[in-house]
This record gives structure tokens, sequence and C-alpha cells, in this order.
């Protein structure tokens, strides 16, 4: 049992660090946006749930971790149940509402341009960030790095 739990939590703690990674990069395919505004619009002090996903070929689930408020605490609730470390997930949630948008791409400006979302990883996302807040939630679909390397297309769902 006591080998199960480290492994979970090495997961867990490999996907909290990647996606903090992947999410402090500047790039953002969704609409226009100047430089300097945040990808997300919720409050971070009233998020209750980061659920990710990272999908294997195809649509075939990979790994899903979900991490909860629950009772004013964060707990990890997917892949096992267990408490989890305050200011990691505090940082993990800081690094996805407070990511800084790049340059976008419309709809339209894809298509004038002969580009696709399968041209930017984003037909099959490398993974998928839903943050919620009450009632609301936020959806975000992690593609392929960019070209520099340094930074990776990212569309929000709607």
């Amino acid at each position: 049992m006591k080998n199960s739990r480290a492994i979970v939590f090495f997961i867990f703690w490999s996907a909290v660090f990647a996606l903090a990674l992947v999410l402090l990069s500047n790039s953002s395919r969704s609409a226009a946006n100047p430089v300097g505004r945040h990808i997300s619009r919720l409050d971070v002090r009233e998020i209750v749930r980061v659920d990710f996903s990272r999908r294997g070929g195809g649509d075939i689930l990979r790994e899903n971790i979900s991490i909860a408020r629950v009772d004013g605490r964060w707990r990890l609730e997917s892949p096992l149940s267990a408490e989890a470390d305050e200011e990691a997930v505090k940082r993990l949630i800081d690094a996805i509402v407070f990511a800084e948008l790049g340059d976008g791409l419309s709809e339209a400006d894809m298509t004038a341009l002969g580009r696709s979302l399968r041209d930017f990883g984003l037909s099959s996302p490398r993974c998928v960030v839903t943050v919620s807040s009450g009632s609301e939630h936020e959806t975000f679909f992690v593609g392929r790095a960019t070209a520099a390397g340094d930074e990776v297309y990212v569309c929000q769902e709607g």
C-alpha cells in the first residue's frame, strides 16, 4: 500500500509541475488578446476544483487527476483520495489563473492562413485542464510546443 501511495504522489507532483510549466507560457490560440491579459477570468480565491487529464493516442484517457477544496482544505480526489499540499495547489492555481496570453488567432484568422487546430496540436491536445469556481468553469486545451520550444499553444473551450 505504501508503494501505491508513493507512486500516486509522484504522479501528482509530476503533473502539478508539468502543468505549471505549460500554463506559465505566454502563448494562446484563442481570440486575439493583447499581451498582459490573463488566460483565466476566474477569481483565484473562489476556485474550488482543478481537473486535468492527459490523453494517450486518439481519445483514450491516460491519466486523470482531480484536486478539490473540501471544508477549506485542498484534497486529491483522483486517482485516490488524500490530503494535498496546500502551497503546491495554490502555486498550481496561480500558474493557471495568472498565465498571460500571448498572440492569438481566431477561427477566421486560422482559415485565412490555411491553418487548423491540428497544426497547433489542439485537435488532440496533450492535456485538458478544467478550473471550477462554484457554478463557473473554464476548460483549456494544451497543444504542442511552439517552434522555439519555450511556449505552448493553448485553446480555451467556448
